[in-house]
């Protein structure tokens, strides 16, 4: 897991929010519709990251709404400073 300032401002960013540990709500719904169309992709996800805890606030597996940060995609994505492109999970040895 990353570590440093960057990660305890990202952090303390999303405790402000107050929406770690919320429901799912329809407005990351409407995010997620419109990130599909303008990406041209079939799904797209609405998450918060924290310390240990991914929040799925637009889940793809129904009733399943919290994972552990170090079983997730995004851990990879937040960890790496570059811009993270995987045009194939299921090859890329940082999923396993």
């Amino acid at each position: 897991m990353k570590s440093g300032r960057d990660e305890e401002q990202r952090l303390k960013a999303l405790a402000s929010l107050g929406l770690v540990g919320a429901d799912p709500e329809e407005r990351f719904e409407r995010i997620a519709r419109a990130a599909k169309v303008i990406f041209s992709v079939p799904e797209a996800e609405v998450n918060l990251l924290d310390d240990r805890h991914l929040f799925a606030m637009t889940p793809q597996v129904p009733g399943r709404t919290v994972w552990d940060r170090v079983d997730t995609f995004c851990d990879v994505a937040v960890d790496d400073d570059q811009l993270t492109v995987t045009p194939d999970a299921t090859a890329d040895p940082r999923f396993d």
